[in-house]
Parts: structure tokens; sequence; C-alpha cells
């Protein structure tokens, strides 16, 4: 067993109702080398007694105030700035880790010689009832959306050979820090839940779906985020990109076909870091969604997807890919 030290940083803002049950998935972890970096962001509940309450309990805990009120981005930054771990993970207040999480990722990591490990994990209420297990998606969907969820481990240097998370990309930090990290370092899912992610009215996840103005910045901030990696994409290719990260899903590309192509293609030109494998992954995974609905695009023969985005990228005419996306898909 791996005995490195693991910091876990834990941002807070007014988590009373939840965050002892997070503190003690922390403290209770079988990989028992941890620093548990708790970082108080101005609450004025309960939650600084509680947390004051682990002190004497644990002395592996840090705690840091801030004076003033800022943001998840900015909290994540601080605690990694105050971080000595090897490797570095962080949660919520409201979430919940398994007691293994920490020593199977960490073991994972070793192993698979990568520098970044993500897994499964299971939706809970707020009263902790299990929900659903959520399945996370392969690294190569990290174009369309953030496959990474928010059970995680990195080696140290991952975070510090990059410029963090943005403190001016509130609610989209995590995937703009993953999207840009996939130009240098390899990811591994694990194909386990380690980790419990609560769903109820208070968190962001909740704020993004029912408030109007919370929506809105979230789809501001990922515009922001693509053209910070894309550069120069139109209205209509960053409005796909935002619904299909949205929905976590390529069921779009049946109703904008045209627009998805010529997406996969900038993406091709733009990124040398996209092997020709990842297309293929891409491809295969088109081909399956849109030959569930046969009506509309009759594909029987998986080859010709493959010989479609092998022939699509050479080419520069916009009436010959018409014709080639009629003979491949259309007929």
């Amino acid at each position: 067993m791996n005995n490195a030290l693991v910091s876990i940083i834990l941002p807070t803002h007014n988590g009373e109702r939840f965050i002892a049950e997070s503190i003690d998935s922390c403290l209770s972890q079988t990989h028992k080398n941890i620093e548990l970096i708790i970082i108080d962001d101005c609450s004025d509940d309960n939650t600084p007694d509680i947390i004051k309450s682990y002190l004497s309990i644990d002395n592996r805990i840090k705690v840091i105030t801030q004076i003033t009120k800022g943001n998840l981005p900015i909290a994540l930054n601080t605690g990694h700035a105050d971080s000595n771990g090897e490797y570095i993970t962080w949660t919520s207040d409201d979430n919940v880790y398994n007691n293994d999480a920490i020593e199977i990722m960490v073991s994972e990591l070793i192993k698979t010689k990568t520098d970044i490990v993500y897994s499964d994990y299971t939706i809970i209420d707020s009263e902790s009832k299990i929900l659903k297990k959520q399945s996370v998606k392969d690294p190569d969907f990290i174009i369309y959306g953030n496959p990474i969820g928010s059970s995680f481990l990195y080696k140290r240097e991952v975070f510090f050979s990059s410029s963090g998370y943005p403190e001016n990309l509130p609610l989209v930090e995590d995937y703009h820090f993953w999207l840009h990290s996939s130009k240098k370092y390899v990811f591994y899912k694990i194909p386990e839940s380690l980790y419990k992610y609560r769903i109820h009215n208070e968190s962001l996840t909740s704020q993004i779906n029912t408030d109007s103005s919370t929506c809105q910045l979230f789809i501001n901030n990922l515009k922001h985020v693509y053209l910070s990696f894309f550069n120069n994409f139109d209205e209509d290719e960053l409005s796909l990109l935002i619904r299909i990260h949205q929905y976590n899903d390529l069921l779009f590309i049946d109703n904008d076909i045209f627009t998805f192509l010529k997406l996969n293609e900038r993406i091709n030109k733009l990124h040398t870091f996209i092997k020709d494998e990842t297309f293929l992954s891409y491809s295969r995974g088109i081909y399956s969604k849109i030959n569930k609905k046969k009506e509309k695009y009759p594909l029987t023969d998986l080859s010709k997807i493959l010989k479609y985005i092998t022939y699509y990228f050479q080419l520069t005419s916009n009436k010959i890919r018409k014709q080639m996306i009629k003979e491949y898909f259309l007929n």
C-alpha cells in the first residue's frame, strides 16, 4: 500500500447542514496519510463551530478562513496553495467519500501510470437515500462535456503546472481545469462507485437547473471556456456544444448533424492531442446513436461511418462535404 500524503480540499460556505458528514468521510479514509484543508468562505451560520469541534479530535485538519466572501474557484486555489500532498483532490461540504475511496484512487493512479483518475459515483438525496448509480463517461468525451464527475484524484504537478481554477468562471471552473489538463495529462476512469453526490435544493447543480440567472451565468461562462480552448467558434457551434454539455449526451447530433460534423473537423484541425483513435471512438458512438433511429439515418454498416470520418477531414469544399454526407448518411 502506497502511503503518499494526499491533500483533500474542502471549500464551504454556510454548510452546516451536511458538513459534519463530509468531514467524517474524509477522516475515516482507509488511506490514513491525508491532510484535510477546509476553506471557510465567510460562513455566517453554525459551520465555523462545527469545524472547530473537529480540530481537537484530529490533527490532520487545517482551517483557512477567508477574510472576504469569494467563490468556489478562489477557495480551491487557496486550498491548493496551502497543500503539501503528492496527490490532491477536493470535495464538497454536502458530499461523502466511501471509506476506501482515496486508497483505491491512489492505487489506480500508480498502477495505471496515469496523471488523473476519476470514478463512478452514487447520487443521494438530502436524507442520504440512494437515488441512482452514476457511471461516468470515458475521457474522450471531454470535448463535449465534463466526464470527470465529483470523485477524482490527481498528481500535484497537474495543478501546479496550470494556471489553477479560473476565478472569473464560477460554475464551470472544474470543466475549464479538466479540459485544459487534457492537453498534457492522461486520464483514467475507475468503473467503481467511490463517492456519494448529494442532490438537494441548495446545491449548485439544483440552482443551475432551477434558477434562470444562475443557468445563464453557467451558459455564458461555458462559452468562455470553449472559446479559450478552441477559438473562433460560431454561435451555432457554441450552442450545440453547450446543449451537449448540459445534457451530457450526444443525442443532439440527430437534429444538427451538419454542425456536429463541422465541430469535429475544427477540433481535428486545432488540437493535436486528439489522436486518430479518439475519432474512431467518437465515430463508433455516433454510429450507435444514429443507427437507433433508422427511419432518419438508415446506417447498416459501421465501416461506412468510419470511411466517411476518414475522408471528411480531408475535404475543403462545402459542396463536396454535403455530397459525402448524403452518400454515407442518407442513402
